[in-house]
């Protein structure tokens, strides 16, 4: 995530779901609305 992006969720206050993009799993599990990795909010 670059820092235009991060700016960007600050502004409009969305949270962030930080995690391990590597683990093949882990982006169904976060599309599916699994609890995975950490949530950054603003």
């Amino acid at each position: 995530m670059d820092q235009a992006a991060f700016s960007l969720c600050q502004e409009q206050k969305l949270p962030i779901c930080v995690f391990n993009f590597l683990d093949d799993k882990n982006l169904m599990k976060a599309a599916k609305g699994v609890k995975v990795g950490t949530i950054v909010k603003a």
